[in-house]
């Protein structure tokens, strides 16, 4: 289907990198940064994880650490360097993340840098030490740089790798905490190391007696498999399905070279309902029960959307096409509440103050005189002037106005940075579609603008209100979309009603 493609692959492929790598001394309490994490010192470690999906190589994964004895600045760089290929609606896509970090001689964070890379996406978050815990943090997405001082204090880890002999030294029970930062939204985040008990697993064509560990991040739980020895022998992705498993480098290198013949992701992670949906796109009315969102979700309700919450945890949902207010607000809109001014800010991604976004959504919107018209012209220009493909990379409104190029997420950032700065509330809606290529729902991205009450629109589709097969479940950007990853692979879809138009 060209038209839709799911939201944050990247972020559901590569979270899992942060992960939770600690010495046997601390293992029971929240730890103080990098000190506690290496406090005898890092070795010098080269190691390599191929990648795969369904037990299909799709990719590759490595650590290097060094240490410069004569550098007291950067006595210490920590790298990683990713490559996943999957396929998405028939193309092979490739998304490449990298993450750099150096401390000073006393494990001190000096600087960092991370990287999300794809074909039509490039992203840059990178951040040195200015003074006390400042540092100064530079967001490129596209060439277009988002300058800003953040605060980072030394009990945050934002990239780790040396867990090996650590993790391997922890009897069930035991834990361990940290607080990382997410790079790509600055956001502090804690993660959970937990031993559970011990597994016999095959690794090559050996039966092998390992430590296993929970790691709990972002509301998501994985498991890494650990050999006497320390080595990481199998480890858990956020992204259903994925594994990386411990290799040589030129297994490792030979996985992310060849075709990907792994299953379409989008239908990997598609939610099969027990029945069709006719006429999707003029759906208005859905009666289902949905089962595997976390209770309480704050996304799911809105004016179209009416959640009732079971005692087993799941929900009676009632969706339904979304309708243009009456009266309409006019154009442009009286001074708003505060609480409606978060919905008019620019931000790294929605760059709804830069002077070309700026200029064309005055010239898209001149002459209207209520605010759906002018919603409506931002609408009908994003669909008729951006070309359908994939894009598993992040999505940067600047960066989709030069590139003209993109899915889901590239038409939803744009339209929310052309309303913005046209002067109308907006936002990014996260949730699930009906496809009828797939007859199934899958993860999909469209934005809401505000006209007297919200309304849900699809620029991806060209639909200037959207149809009741969009089940909203997340609003907001990364910082929110991250909580998709609770999601995947656990949502399950009971049709009980549906009507059309």
């Amino acid at each position: 289907m060209k038209r839709l493609l799911i939201v944050a692959v990247w972020a559901l492929a590569t979270a899992w990198f942060v992960r939770f790598e600690a010495f046997p001394e601390y293992f029971t309490h929240s730890m103080r940064g990098y000190r506690d994490l290496i406090p005898h010192g890092i070795v010098e470690k080269d190691s390599w994880m191929k990648l795969l999906l369904k037990n299909t190589p799709v990719g590759y994964s490595h650590t290097r650490i060094g240490t410069d004895e004569g550098n007291v600045s950067s006595r210490y760089l920590v790298e990683n360097l990713t490559r996943l290929n999957i396929n998405l609606m028939g193309m092979q896509e490739s998304i490449t993340v990298s993450t750099d970090v150096k401390l000073d001689a006393l494990y001190h964070l000096t600087s960092f840098r991370m990287s999300v890379i794809s074909r039509h996406s490039a992203t840059i978050v990178s951040g040195r030490r200015r003074s006390g815990d400042l540092f100064a943090v530079t967001v490129d997405t596209g060439g277009n740089k988002d300058r800003r001082t953040v605060k980072i204090p030394d009990d945050i880890v934002i990239y780790s790798q040396g867990m090996d002999l650590a993790l391997s030294r922890m009897t069930p029970g035991d834990s361990i905490t940290f607080r990382t930062l997410e790079p790509l939204t600055l956001n502090p985040v804690a993660i959970t190391a937990r031993a559970l008990p011990r597994e016999l697993i095959t690794f090559g064509a050996i039966r092998t007696n390992v430590a296993v560990f929970a790691i709990d991040y972002m509301g998501s739980s994985s498991r890494s498999w650990v050999g006497d020895d320390g080595r990481v022998l199998r480890t858990e992705t956020l992204l259903k399905d994925l594994i990386a498993e411990a290799c040589e480098p030129d297994e490792a290198i030979n996985s992310a070279s060849q075709h990907v013949d792994a299953e379409d992701l989008i239908l990997d992670m598609a939610v099969h309902p027990n029945v069709v949906i006719t006429n999707p796109r003029h759906c208005s009315f859905l009666n289902l029960h949905v089962s595997g969102v976390p209770a309480k979700t704050p996304g799911v309700k809105s004016n179209r959307q009416i959640p009732e919450w079971q005692t087993d945890g799941s929900l009676l949902l009632t969706t339904r096409a979304a309708l243009i207010p009456a009266p309409c607000h006019d154009f442009p809109q009286a001074p708003l509440p505060e609480d409606m001014q978060i919905h008019l800010k620019a931000s790294s991604f929605i760059q709804s103050d830069h002077p070309d976004i700026v200029r064309l959504a005055k010239s898209l919107t001149s002459g209207k005189t209520n605010t759906m018209d002018a919603a409506i012209a931002i609408c009908n220009w994003v669909h008729d002037n951006l070309e359908k493909v994939p894009s598993p990379g992040v999505p940067s409104a600047i960066e989709v106005l030069r590139s003209r190029k993109g899915d889901c997420n590239e038409h939803t950032y744009l339209f929310v940075a052309l309303a913005r700065a046209a002067g109308i509330p907006s936002n990014v809606k996260i949730g699930l579609v009906y496809s009828e290529t797939y007859e199934a729902f899958c993860y999909h991205a469209w934005p809401a603008v505000f006209a007297g009450d919200w309304v849900e629109m699809d620029p991806t589709f060209g639909q200037t209100t959207v149809d009741a097969s969009h089940i909203a479940l997340i609003e907001g950007e990364f910082a929110e979309q991250f909580a998709l990853a609770q999601m995947v692979g656990r949502l399950n879809i009971t049709v009980i009603k549906q009507e059309s138009q």
